[in-house]
């Protein structure tokens, strides 16, 4: 967290620069561009690399109108402002730290279904080009269409006759300690600013 308030203008730039980022290649593969054209102000950072994320977040991520424009826009998948906004634009920013291996990951035993494991957990950077809403403790993710009702919790809109579901994600005040309950492949939330957020996540 230091890190990231010393170079606050750095990563505000640097995800500016990458939702922009015109989707072309050197043949290594799209956006591998990125990274080295802007090598030295990511270094400065402390930043690794850059990568996007689910879900969506377009302009008013929360109205049914919006849900359905995703919803369609799945449809066309080929289409390549599509894709533009799939790789960048209007998805999560994870900011990786440098050095992420050594500062940043630990390997910790877990039990699941009477079973010891051992899990990864590591902590990332991650900017939402929305203010997402947070409430009672959850980070409510933009609603999303369903073609018919899929879990018990899916909400039917009668005006626009469709079923809507909603993921939310833990947010804590603080992520020095393990969670309580932490799910295998759970990603815990702190937020530091509006659209910032430190995420800690649990992985095998």
């Amino acid at each position: 967290m230091a890190n990231f308030y010393a170079h606050r203008a750095d990563f505000e730039e640097l995800v500016w620069r990458w939702r922009e980022h015109p989707p072309v290649s050197d043949g290594k593969g799209i956006g591998y561009l990125f990274p080295r054209e802007n090598a030295q102000q990511m270094k400065r950072a402390g930043i690794s690399r850059i990568n996007e994320s689910i879900p969506f977040w377009y302009p008013d991520p929360y109205s049914i109108q919006t849900a359905q424009k995703r919803y369609d826009m799945a449809a066309r998948k080929n289409d390549p402002v599509y894709g533009f906004d799939v790789l960048h634009k209007y998805r999560e920013a994870v900011i990786k730290p440098e050095h992420e291996i050594d500062r940043y990951t630990k390997s910790r035993l877990i039990r699941a279904n009477n079973d010891v494991r051992l899990s990864m957990v590591w902590k990332d950077f991650v900017h939402m080009p929305e203010v997402p809403r947070i409430e009672n403790g959850w980070l409510l993710n933009p609603p999303s269409v369903a073609s018919s009702k899929i879990a018990p919790d899916d909400q039917y809109h009668e005006k626009e006759n469709v079923y809507v579901q909603q993921k939310r994600r833990r947010v804590l005040s603080s992520l020095n300690t393990i969670p309580e309950d932490w799910k295998v492949n759970e990603c815990v939330y702190r937020q530091l600013e509006p659209q910032w957020f430190l995420q800690m996540c649990n992985g095998r």
